[in-house]
């Protein structure tokens, strides 16, 4: 029998969280559409900051969100180490530069996961929050707070970094390069500083996953 608010249910639910998973996949956009750089490794960066995220809630009794703000700088420089890595190796010699640089990122990737396992084995993880187990009631509709915030930070992570793009001199550099770098070197300034930019800010991206999971041997986490 069809029900009007298991539907209207399924598609709050679903908005919020597809909302986070938009946000965490810009900085996939950023680095395959703006700077054509194959990080491949992207997720398991997630992963990574989803388990020092559980690490410091478990361990410190940090606040899930204030952990990911926490970790942003070192990810960002994480992400600096990785895309400089990469450059020197394979993009500044030029030749199957794409490829090449595939394998490099799924075997930073590989490895990541690897560590992970060690350390934090294959079970399914957790954090602990005031907003973590409570919901919202809107007649029969119940929504939890913990995709209310994710959803929160996933719009404020848009609009920051969508305005970051636009109006500051680095986040337009940023675009340039993926229009004409030859251009961009025409006016004195060299495009992989402004990739190496671009690569970190996405690995910032969304720190706050919620519960690091298991499945099929590899680690992943789950809003």
């Amino acid at each position: 029998m069809f029900s009007f608010e298991l539907l209207l249910d399924a598609v709050v639910i679903g908005v919020l969280l597809g909302c986070f998973y938009a946000a965490v996949s810009l900085g996939l956009s950023i680095s395959f559409g703006l700077l054509d750089v194959p990080h491949v490794a992207h997720p398991a960066f997630l992963v990574l900051a989803a388990y020092a995220v559980f690490f410091l809630n478990e361990h410190y009794g940090i606040d899930p969100l204030v952990a990911g703000l926490l970790i942003t700088p070192l990810f960002f420089l994480f992400g600096l180490l990785a895309y400089r890595l990469y450059y020197e190796t394979f993009e500044k010699r030029g030749s199957d530069a794409g490829v090449r640089g595939i394998a490099f990122f799924f075997g930073i990737a590989f490895i990541i996961e690897v560590l992970i396992i060690l350390q934090f084995g294959v079970d399914q993880r957790s954090v602990t929050a005031t907003y973590v187990g409570k919901a919202w009631r809107i007649g029969d509709m119940r929504i939890p707070f913990r995709l209310i915030v994710a959803f929160m930070v996933a719009v404020a992570l848009t609009i920051l970094l969508t305005l970051y793009l636009s109006r500051t001199f680095m986040g337009r550099a940023i675009r340039a390069v993926a229009q004409d770098q030859e251009a961009l070197r025409l006016h004195g300034r060299r495009p992989d500083p402004d990739q190496a930019m671009g690569v970190r800010y996405s690995d910032r991206g969304a720190r706050n996953h919620r519960r690091p999971a298991h499945h099929r041997g590899t680690s992943r986490a789950n809003a």
